[in-house]
């Protein structure tokens, strides 16, 4: 089940502060934390899950709880949700960059892309409405949602430890409740994680695996390629007497210590509550760093890594730039679901238009100025 809900700041900061870890709320035992932030009441949530279903939602309508508290069911304030929904990934709306894009990737293996205003157009439904097309009666599920800037990189790792790096324009901008396209052409590899690279940015990601092997790797470690015909390359090496299978992967930046060479995400393995983790990269950290999982999280017995967090929200924010494409591709509709088209095989007629009789003369609007709001709110969000 989700769980959700908002916190008074003062409140968050009086229980912090007893505490050297930050004192986590209550959770349930078999609960996953997925991110908390700041945000205002004046802003909006972009909730995504495993099941492919996505809702938007303003913060002022979060259930507002004390920090130690355990959080609101998210079926109260959204009815049609279901009781089993896992939340995979969330975005916290400040405004609505001109170009910006979200690509899914779901665990079969295929990976679709939208523009953002696709989402938010109907505003705060309090429904849940389907983004992907996943039939979870087959065991297809959505791994996670990524925002791009309209000229990012999407990097893909699959779970036996294959990589590939390419252009978020390979991928069609669809509507919604598209099931998608190939996101890896080896036919023997399904998808673990993906990140986003936006543009001229340089990304550590970590990847973790549920026999507790872990690394940090650079994004600039593998080349662009193109989606169809690119291969794969292999970022990691596994083992017949101990195979690994990722579990998570996200972006490492914001919890890497440069100066200690060390990183510190919360683990959460089976049998066990959540795990702060200090790991010792033990070699300076740069963008060569050697293709093995290291292993010394110290499992028991048959204890799995069950999954992995850096707690890091999505904001979305007039300060995102984002890049109007070269090419616009048609956008493909709800009847080509089963069979969309790859790029190459979408042609664009150029339609000939006669010149104006006269100039056309366009005038620009003057930009209003944004009110800025002081942030107020923690966010928290878990299932």
């Amino acid at each position: 089940k989700c769980y959700i809900k908002r916190t008074n700041l003062k409140s968050y900061q009086n229980t912090a502060s007893r505490s050297a870890e930050g004192a986590y709320p209550k959770r349930k035992d078999d609960d996953v934390y997925v991110g908390y932030g700041l945000a205002n009441t004046d802003d909006h949530a972009l909730l995504f899950f495993k099941s492919g279903y996505f809702a938007y939602l303003s913060i002022n309508d979060f259930p507002d709880l004390k920090w130690g508290e355990e959080g609101s069911i998210l079926k109260k304030i959204l009815p049609s949700c279901n009781d089993g929904e896992q939340i995979v990934s969330m975005f916290i709306i400040k405004s609505i960059p001109a170009f910006a894009n979200v690509v899914l990737l779901s665990n079969t293996n295929k990976i679709t892309r939208f523009k953002l205003t696709s989402f938010i157009e109907g505003g705060n439904s309090k429904k849940v409405l389907k983004a992907m097309n996943l039939d979870s009666k087959h065991g297809e599920f959505l791994l996670s949602a990524q925002l791009t800037d309209g000229d990012s990189q999407v990097f893909i790792v699959s779970s036996k430890g294959k990589a590939t790096k390419y252009h978020e324009n390979e991928i069609p901008n669809t509507q919604l409740g598209i099931k998608g396209v190939k996101a890896l052409q080896d036919s023997n590899s399904l998808p673990g994680g993906f990140v986003s690279i936006y543009k001229d940015s340089r990304v550590f990601f970590a990847v973790f695996a549920h026999k507790g092997g872990y690394n940090l790797y650079h994004t600039n470690q593998i080349e662009s390629r193109n989606r169809n015909k690119g291969g794969l390359e292999n970022l990691f090496k596994t083992y017949q007497s101990k195979p690994q299978t990722v579990v998570r992967i996200f972006p490492a930046d914001s919890i890497i210590d440069k100066e200690a060479n060390e990183f510190k995400p919360d683990l959460y393995i089976s049998n066990r509550d959540v795990k702060v983790t200090t790991f010792d990269l033990k070699k300076p950290i740069n963008e060569s760093i050697e293709r093995v999982l290291m292993d010394n999280i110290g499992l028991k017995g048959n204890e799995t890594v069950v999954d992995a967090s850096n707690y890091e929200l999505v904001y979305v924010d007039n300060k995102m730039k984002t890049y109007e494409p070269l090419f616009i591709p048609p956008i493909i509709g709800l009847e080509d679901a089963d069979l969309l088209p790859e790029p190459e095989e979408i042609k664009v007629i150029k339609e000939v238009k006669k010149p104006l009789k006269k100039p056309l003369t366009i005038k620009k609007e003057e930009k209003k100025e944004e009110e800025k709001v002081s942030p107020e709110l923690f966010l928290f969000d878990d299932f």
